[in-house]
C-alpha cells in the first residue's frame, strides 16, 4: 500500500548466530524522502502494518519531514557523503558477535519490542 507517494514493504534481519542487523547500507542510494520513510518503520515495525499505519498516515507523514529536513542540510558537502558511505560500508562488514563472550564487563542491552534494525531475537541472542 503506498504511503505518501511511498511504497510499503516489509523488512526482515537475518544472519549468524547473533543474527544481523539491517542492512542499511542497501539505502544508500536511494532518495532522502524514501530512506526517511524505511527507516522510520524499520524503528518502529508496527508502522509496516498496513492497517495500523492507514489509521495513521498524517500523523507518519509528519514524522517523516525532520529526518528529510536534517538529511538535507550539508547534502552537497562532499566529505558528508564520503563520511556516510565509509560508515556504513564499515557496519556492513563488522561482525563481532563471537567475541562477545570475552567481554569481562557489565553490559546494556536495549532495544525494542518493534524495533526492526535489532530485533528482539538478535538482543535475546547476544545476551546468551
Amino acid at each position: 500500500m503506498p504511503v505518501g507517494g511511498y511504497a510499503y514493504a516489509r523488512f526482515k534481519c537475518s544472519g549468524g548466530a547473533g543474527g544481523s542487523s539491517y542492512p542499511l547500507h542497501e539505502l544508500v542510494n536511494l532518495p532522502i524522502e524514501e530512506v526517511a520513510y524505511r527507516q522510520l518503520t524499520l524503528t518502529d515495525t508496527r508502522c509496516q502494518d498496513e492497517a495500523w499505519l492507514s489509521s495513521r498516515t498524517t500523523q507518519f507523514l509528519e514524522l517523516v519531514k525532520p529526518p528529510v529536513s536534517a538529511s538535507k542540510e550539508g547534502a552537497d558537502e562532499p566529505s558528508r557523503q564520503i563520511g556516510r558511505r565509509r560508515q556504513l560500508e564499515a557496519r556492513a562488514a563488522h561482525d563481532t558477535y563471537e567475541r562477545l563472550s570475552h567481554l569481562h564487563v557489565s553490559v546494556y542491552i536495549c532495544g525494542g519490542r518493534y524495533d526492526g534494525i535489532s530485533p528482539p531475537a538478535n538482543l535475546e541472542a547476544k545476551h546468551k
